[in-house]
């Protein structure tokens, strides 16, 4: 990278290691985002899928790329529309992939400073997110679903706690299950917040009944005694 922002240029190794992965426009984006915050190198892809891939940065870094021409653009749509906080986007591919990205970041910044355990949101640039990476090395820690918690009752007890500190910052997952919970040194951590919204947007309750469905359903899958309407009631106890 160059001292200067504005002539930042992607280097040839990394155009080989992204080889058909990521177009000249978003790798720049990466490396004047990666500039910013002083990341000194991007070390391969952790993720890759239709809507978005993850890739490994150095210091200890994840960095998330949203794809402009995903398929599940109009899904996308739903979720910004009707949150007060997007009120101008324009509704084009590249609009609405912008404002996901920074969706994610915002409602990261929001759950972390409510104590939520959560990648820490470090800075975003257009389809580019770029957060604390959550593992070992260059190791993500496993998801929820692919890991065997040595205490799975005191893991659901951490999550219904994250779910509860959501709810006081007025935040609803929006696809909270096994799948988007990693679990960290014997930890949930929450991760793809991208679907979240504000309590007051016109899906929040329905994605709230949702992921409490989903947790109660991982309980009692493993063999413990909590059912969506426990859940509820932790929701629903005043702070």
């Amino acid at each position: 990278m160059r001292d200067d922002d504005s002539t930042v240029q992607v280097d040839d190794r990394a155009r080989k290691i992204f080889k058909g992965v990521f177009d000249e426009g978003t790798l720049l984006t990466m490396y004047r985002l990666g500039r910013r915050l002083q990341l000194t190198a991007f070390s391969g892809v952790l993720k890759s899928g239709k809507e978005s891939s993850v890739v490994h940065a150095e210091p200890h870094c994840a960095v998330k790329v949203y794809a402009i021409g995903a398929s599940a653009f109009n899904r996308f749509r739903k979720y910004i529309q009707g949150d007060e906080r997007f009120r101008r986007v324009k509704p084009d591919r590249r609009g609405i992939t912008f404002a996901w990205c920074q969706k994610e970041f915002r409602n990261l910044h929001i759950a972390h400073a409510a104590g939520v355990r959560c990648p820490k949101p470090l800075g975003f640039m257009a389809n580019v997110l770029a957060m604390e990476f959550i593992g070992e090395g260059t190791t993500p820690a496993p998801r929820l679903a692919d890991a065997a918690p040595a205490d799975p009752a005191a893991v659901i007890r951490a999550i219904v706690d994250g779910m509860v500190k959501l709810h006081r910052s007025n935040l609803v997952h929006g696809d909270l299950s096994p799948y988007n919970i990693l679990l960290h040194d014997e930890q949930p951590v929450f991760i793809d917040f991208s679907q979240g919204v504000l309590r007051s947007h016109p899906l929040a309750n329905e994605l709230l009944q949702r992921d409490v469905r989903n947790i109660a359903a991982y309980a009692e899958k493993a063999g413990i005694a909590l059912t969506a309407e426990d859940i509820h009631q932790r929701l629903s106890v005043p702070s």
